[in-house]
């Protein structure tokens, strides 16, 4: 094997959702035997203009939903506005890792959402705001890093 991919960012589950896997895991114990180990599928499709956010970096993300669930994660690469993902495997498996997708997925909209913080663009308030940084580093170079 080649060296381990690099840190990626894997969600934890929000609270409503990690309970509601939890009760799927208890409920399954009243299926027959085998049942919840067959191979189940989930699809859905997605704004193919977040496919490549929701992969990361060489398909890293999905390799490790993949690997932390046990269920494979397929992404259609057709072209067009939206493309089909599906998880299969195991039916926690299944519904782990396409609730990790789609919170990753939800997490991507909400970063793009939130207000840029605006940047003065007069160039005195520019250069009084450098000057202010750069007061506030000599401080906390004076003393250690420490705040006092």
């Amino acid at each position: 094997p080649g060296p381990a991919p690099g840190p990626v960012e894997m969600p934890h589950l929000d609270q409503r959702t990690g309970e509601g896997l939890d009760r799927l895991e208890e409920d399954i114990l009243a299926f027959p035997p085998g049942t919840a180990d067959l191979a189940y599928c989930i699809s859905c499709m997605l704004p193919a203009s977040r496919v490549p956010g929701l992969l990361g970096k060489s398909g890293e993300f999905v390799r490790r939903v993949e690997d932390e669930t046990g269920a494979k994660v397929d992404i259609d690469r057709s072209p067009g506005e939206h493309r089909m993902m599906s998880c299969t495997g195991p039916l926690v498996a299944v519904y782990t890792a396409h609730a990790m997708m789609i919170q990753r997925l939800e997490e991507m909209a909400e970063r793009e959402s939130r207000p840029v913080e605006e940047v003065p663009q007069d160039p005195k308030k520019l250069l009084s705001t450098i000057a202010d940084l750069r007061r506030q580093l000599e401080e906390a170079g004076r003393h250690g890093g420490r705040r006092h």
